[in-house]
């Protein structure tokens, strides 16, 4: 889907289910959108036309907001709060393999990916305090694991 700039700015996955943010740039998702407000005019955007799918790292640090958004929409739509089953070994990994990409093979130190990664682990866990769904996703089987939440199969590309 494009905006008024011809940017990517979501994506119609299938039937009536959309994701947030863009994939063509090592910052995806919801990451690479500028502004937190610009994050939920999308998804209420898109609540508009179905299921919303969005993530991003940086999102568990507010995730506060969210569940107001949570509450706005939860008249019309079921929020699940999904969480990657990604270990931290292969997030390093891809965050290296991203960096060489671009360029930059300098020495790459962890410690702040590392506390992201346990900042995420400890939202996860005060989210199923609260009593949300909260379910896991595969990191390795996230389409299919996606589709079979909507109660959807995947559509054949032939």
């Amino acid at each position: 889907m494009l905006n008024e700039d011809g940017k990517t700015w979501a994506y119609n996955l299938q039937s009536r289910i959309y994701v947030l943010g863009r994939y063509e740039t090592p910052t995806g998702g919801c990451d690479g959108i500028r502004t937190q407000e610009d994050i939920y005019a999308g998804i209420r955007k898109l609540a508009k036309l179905g299921s919303v799918v969005f993530e991003g790292f940086l999102i568990s640090g507010m995730y506060a907001a969210y569940r107001e958004l949570e509450a706005e929409l939860k008249p019309t739509h079921h929020w699940i709060w999904c969480c990657l089953d990604t270990p931290i070994e292969t997030c390093i990994e891809q965050t290296i393999k991203r960096r060489q990409a671009k360029g930059n093979f300098k020495t790459f130190n962890p410690t702040h990916l590392a506390d992201k990664f346990k900042g995420v682990v400890t939202t996860r866990e005060g989210l199923e305090t609260e009593g949300r769904d909260v379910r896991t996703l595969s990191h390795q089987h996230a389409l299919s694991s996606l589709l079979e939440w909507f109660g959807e199969q995947e559509e054949s590309t032939t």
